[in-house]
């Protein structure tokens, strides 16, 4: 672990997500006027609960074999951040199925390509690297859409599961680097994680968010493909900023430190509670 790093960061804990979907009816079009940024966001969660299991399992596998104390507090803290992650997507969820969307399919078919096929076929080496690029992809996504602002134009709840998730993946960005810097350090092995990661990811995310935009009746409208083209190539510049973000990692002295993004999440990290006030205005569904 580099010298910054471990002067910079405090201990991880897990904050509490104090915010109940059984009481609030979050609008279908939760993010104000943008259905595809719903529905792209809506595919992130859909990613979360095995992604965040895969993450927790890799690190547990190396907790014995980091020396360092202050790392191996900082891992103890990742997975409890982890954890309560892929319990707040799972209520978020559930928020979808009443809504009407069936993701069955989906979640069977990511679930077994991820834990039949590539988890058993990769080294212990390969599932950290993979962890260090999925890490990194978290990163670039809570840096992408907290510096775009759409999170403070939508449904209060629903934002806050977002804006708590992303500052949390700012605030644990090194971890994983680390932990595999610390028991494994290979770089070409690091890269081959982060470009699987890659790949796998945004396979899931297109098809995840592809299956809402079919059964929302919103996949072949041309509103829906003009604002994806903004999204990823305009206004949050997405394929761009995550690609570029990506392969910084495979640079010779790269650090997660280096990206300067803390501040994006300072309102959030301040919090151990996260909740929303009854009284906020929640925007209409579009």
């Amino acid at each position: 672990m580099s010298d910054n790093a471990n002067d910079s960061r405090e201990s991880l804990s897990a904050r509490r997500f104090d915010i109940r979907y059984d009481e609030h009816e979050t609008p279908r079009i939760w993010v104000k006027d943008d259905v595809f940024l719903t529905h792209w966001l809506n595919a992130y969660s859909m990613t979360i609960p095995d992604g965040e299991t895969f993450i927790v399992q890799t690190i547990k596998k190396y907790l014995g074999k980091i020396e360092d104390p202050v790392l191996l507090q900082e891992a103890r803290g990742l997975i409890g951040q982890e954890l309560s992650h892929s319990r707040g997507h799972e209520q978020f969820i559930e928020v979808l199925q009443r809504q009407g969307f069936r993701m069955q399919t989906f979640r069977r078919f990511t679930g077994f390509l991820s834990f039949k096929i590539l988890t058993p076929t990769s080294t212990a080496r390969q599932q950290l690297a993979f962890v260090v690029g999925v890490e990194r992809i978290n990163e670039l996504f809570a840096e992408i859409t907290l510096s775009s602002g759409r999170l403070r134009q939508c449904d209060a709840r629903a934002g806050a599961l977002y804006e708590w998730h992303f500052a949390e993946e700012i605030e644990h960005k090194s971890v994983a680097f680390d932990v595999y810097q610390a028991t494994e350090g290979s770089r070409f092995w690091r890269g081959y994680g982060v470009v699987m990661a890659y790949l796998v990811n945004m396979s899931y995310l297109a098809l995840a968010c592809a299956t809402f935009l079919r059964q929302d009746g919103q996949l072949f409208r041309l509103a829906t493909w003009r604002r994806a083209f903004r999204y990823f190539f305009r206004d949050e510049r997405f394929f761009a900023r995550m690609t570029r973000g990506c392969l910084q990692v495979l640079r010779r002295g790269f650090h997660p430190t280096q990206t300067d993004n803390h501040a994006l999440a300072e309102h959030v990290l301040s919090q151990q509670v996260i909740r929303v006030d009854i009284g906020e205005t929640q925007p209409s569904g579009g």
